[in-house]
């Protein structure tokens, strides 16, 4: 009779011991990612002469790296965050942001002609 208990108390406790590990083992803390690097904005217009638009970097894993297919047409200034894109000339640009792990989001910009002063 004696056997027989003991084994049972063997087994409750191997089954406790089990439980425990695949309970703490399977944490929700441990799969969390970074939400999936995007911007406030898909594309942006801006004109000549030095308008420019503010955008936000939503998600990924900072720092981001900023950059514009042509400074020419648009140039970039990143701060944190955000980023301003200021026009230099008509035409259009890509602007890169990349993530600390490499994700990579794309940003359209069209810079228009300045509107003529009127006298």
């Amino acid at each position: 009779m004696k056997s027989i208990q003991l084994s049972s108390i063997k087994s409750l406790f191997c089954v406790a011991v089990l439980a425990t590990a695949l309970l703490t083992g399977c944490s929700d803390d441990d799969d969390k990612k970074p939400a999936k690097l995007s911007l406030s904005k898909a594309k942006v217009e801006v004109k000549e002469a030095a308008t420019t638009e503010k955008i936000s970097i939503v998600g990924g894993t900072s720092p981001y790296t900023v950059e514009t297919s042509s400074k020419e047409t648009a140039t970039v200034k990143a701060e944190k965050n955000d980023f301003t894109v200021t026009g230099v000339k008509k035409g259009t640009a890509t602007v890169t942001v990349k993530d600390k792990d490499g994700e990579s989001v794309k940003l359209d910009v069209t810079v228009t002609e300045k509107e003529a002063e009127k006298k």
